[in-house]
């Protein structure tokens, strides 16, 4: 079964320590297609070059 992925984008920085970090920032989702196998992908980015990842949606509960 098909389902939504959302979209991230994958920024590396070092941290405080020096330590090389990744920031992940949700930046768009990616449909699945109707009648054919893959997927639609509708992202918002604003010249941004670099590494993605889609990932399945999680559901987040509250404490």
């Amino acid at each position: 079964m098909n389902q939504m992925l959302e979209v991230f984008s994958i920024d590396t920085y070092k941290d405080k320590d020096g330590k090389e970090r990744k920031e992940f920032t949700r930046c768009g989702v990616a449909f699945p297609r109707k009648k054919e196998e893959g997927y639609v992908l509708k992202i918002k980015l604003q010249n941004r070059d670099g590494d993605y990842l889609l990932s399945k949606k999680k559901e987040w509960k509250e404490s």
